[in-house]
């Protein structure tokens, strides 16, 4: 309820298992209590800490704005079964981070291409329909998305969903 008097803005990571804890253990009673009543709006932040991070806020904020509750939850929920695919995405990918780059773009490409190689190998396609997304639409906002800002600026497009 944007409209609720008293405003609180979560800071959360898809990739921290704290985030994953609290999101399953701890808010569903708060909304339940303060957010259901209409006395508490709460504001998702992404808090960004790597590629795969950046990916699954994205996957949370494509499609329908009115289902983004849905996915931020179900991604937080699912977390422990997503959360061990990252080992697939390999060491040579990881490297495309490191280091320096001779341009802004060649930090944008490294980016772009760790995360389409992170959305194939962590079969992010076998999740979107629970999203209730098609590969169409994930796979775009992952390649679309990234861009001036790598990692810390993907999501200022966003439009910010409280509920």
């Amino acid at each position: 309820n944007p409209a609720a008097p008293i405003k609180l803005e979560e800071w959360l990571s898809y990739t921290c298992p704290h985030c994953g804890h609290f999101e399953t253990a701890d808010m569903p009673p708060f909304k339940t209590e303060f957010v259901a009543g209409g006395n508490v709006s709460v504001e998702i932040r992404n808090y960004v800490r790597d590629p795969v991070d950046a990916m699954m806020a994205l996957l949370a904020r494509c499609g329908d704005p009115e289902k983004f509750f849905d996915r931020h939850s179900y991604l937080m929920a699912s977390q422990s079964d997503w959360m061990p695919r990252r080992s697939n995405i390999g060491g040579p990918a990881y490297a495309l981070l490191t280091g320096e780059y001779a341009s802004k773009d060649a930090e944008y490409a490294a980016m772009k291409g760790f995360m389409l190689t992170a959305f194939a190998k962590m079969d992010v396609a076998s999740m979107v329909g629970e999203l209730g997304l098609t590969v169409q639409q994930a796979f775009g906002e992952v390649k679309g998305r990234i861009g001036p800002g790598g990692v810390e600026g993907v999501l200022v497009t966003f439009e910010r969903p409280v509920a």
